[in-house]
């Protein structure tokens, strides 16, 4: 997955276009499609339904990418996405509720103040557990411990502790987690759009 999650998004997309292209769609399945998954759910679709509708989905951006017009400087290609699944969600619900929701969706429609939230969260999230796939490789069990326990919220004297390490080694094995784990966050702010 290294190399897949490291080039360039914008190849990537126009190799999809053309349809054609077999690892290009695995590709975009394997970087995008936890995060069309979250997505849906985070928007209140159960998990049974999520999987259905994220299957869904994926034709239904196998069908437009070959329209989608790649133009980062107005506007990314996550927006896009997250109104195609924002989209079918909503189609999604009106079939499962039979009652109309007052405003009408397109894709021309803006995104809600507090939709653009969820969006923007999720990706954080995306992003983060991405970077967490990729560092914690890099550490021993030691390390990665330290961190996690330090994400529960324990202090660096009962991390001390319970692991039987130094407080300054504790210190230094959370210090080199976090600086990786952000690099490789901000690496993947940049690398995916």
């Amino acid at each position: 997955m290294e190399n897949r999650v490291g080039k360039t998004r914008a190849t990537l997309i126009q190799r999809l276009q053309f349809q054609n292209d077999e690892q290009a769609w695995e590709e975009f399945i394997e970087v995008y499609s936890r995060y069309i998954y979250g997505i849906i759910r985070k928007l209140g679709v159960s998990a049974q339904s999520a999987e259905e509708l994220s299957q869904a989905i994926l034709v239904k951006l196998w069908e437009k990418l070959p329209d989608y017009k790649f133009l980062p400087e107005i506007a990314k290609f996550r927006t896009w996405l997250f109104r195609v699944i924002y989209n079918s969600v909503i189609s999604h619900k009106r079939k499962l509720n039979k009652e109309m929701i007052t405003s009408e969706i397109t894709d021309e429609v803006e995104v809600k103040p507090e939709i653009n939230e969820i969006m923007e969260q999720e990706w954080e999230k995306y992003i983060a557990n991405i970077a967490w796939e990729k560092v914690k490789p890099m550490f021993s069990g030691s390390a990665i411990q330290v961190f996690e326990l330090s994400i529960e919220g324990k202090s660096s004297e009962e991390i001390s502790e319970q692991l039987g390490l130094k407080l300054n080694t504790v210190y230094k094995l959370r210090n080199r987690f976090k600086d990786k784990l952000a690099k490789q966050i901000e690496y993947l702010r940049q690398d995916l759009t």
